[in-house]
């Protein structure tokens, strides 16, 4: 069982501001983050905000850059302002938000500044060859979001890194749903395999095989290493395995029909308010702990 990183949340509310600007962050119209929220106790759902609003601002850095050194003077701002923020406050509402958290320890790790390092690297022009340097590229960033989102450093470490792949590949996948979303993410492996070119828009059958392939992909690594147990004690880690339960149930159906998932878009299913309401019942009766 993993050891806490940093020290337990101090519940601080939130100001109506900052609320809404980690909302409008983290709980975007078809993201996991929108169906769990409801599911999740009160007083953890406050530093699980936080923490999704700045990942979701950090992560979307590499995707919405097309200069590396933009996008490097941004992660540097981040870094500089979640470094100094303890003892100086900030104006930042997301930052703003892990003060009153107490969630800003967290993002003063070693794990913390890996995942900076790994998003840089990120940056640099170079493609991703095929699903084994995705993989580890998700690792080193997704696979470390869920370890500071799950509060541990230790075991079980390879499945929490597995269910912040598969999140991130969920996400990702929506992309290709929106007409001309980035796509460098992509494999070339992939794109060599269902015929992509640069700057022509794919067409939906050749879409809709590599949505396929990857929600396929995805499944793989969670059954790899699935989640299991975890640790009663954080409520970061019920938090993952809230979102791991609605995860699968996406991926399954990008798998099975993916056309039909392209169809749909990012808009919530009713089943996924039920697969996460199922989840949050075995979970919370399972470990005592009230919703």
């Amino acid at each position: 069982m993993g050891m806490p990183v940093g020290g337990p949340a101090i519940q601080v509310p939130l100001g109506e501001s900052d609320r809404a600007a980690c909302e409008e962050l983290a709980a975007a119209p078809g993201s996991e983050f929108e169906v769990i929220r409801r599911f999740i106790p009160g007083h953890e759902l406050d530093g699980l905000l936080a923490l999704e609003a700045l990942f979701k601002s950090l992560r979307e850095i590499p995707l919405t850059v097309s200069d590396p050194s933009v996008g490097a003077a941004k992660l540097a701002w981040w870094q500089r302002e979640l470094a100094r923020a303890p003892d100086e406050g900030s104006q930042h509402p997301v930052v703003n938000a892990l003060r009153s958290t107490d969630m800003i320890e967290r993002v003063r790790s070693d794990a913390f500044h890996d995942y900076l390092h790994a998003l840089v690297l990120g940056l640099q022009d170079e493609s991703i060859s095929d699903l084994g340097a995705l993989e580890a590229r998700l690792r080193h960033t997704a696979g470390r979001e869920a370890q500071l989102l799950a509060g541990l450093d230790a075991n079980p470490l390879n499945a929490i890194e597995a269910a912040g792949i598969a999140a991130r590949l969920s996400e990702l996948l929506r992309t290709l749903a929106r007409p001309g979303g980035r796509l460098d993410w992509l494999p070339l492996d992939l794109v060599a395999r269902h015929r992509f070119e640069r700057g022509v828009e794919a067409s939906d059958t050749a879409r809709a095989a590599l949505v396929g392939d990857l929600a396929h992909w995805a499944q793989s690594i969670r059954a790899s290493h699935p989640l299991g147990s975890g640790s009663a004690s954080s409520p970061g880690w019920r938090y993952l395995a809230l979102r791991d339960a609605l995860v699968s149930r996406r991926l399954q159906h990008a798998a099975r029909r993916p056309a039909a998932w392209l169809g749909a878009g990012h808009a919530p299913r009713i089943g996924d308010v039920f697969t996460a309401w199922r989840a949050a019942r075995r979970l919370y009766q399972r470990e005592g702990t009230s919703g």
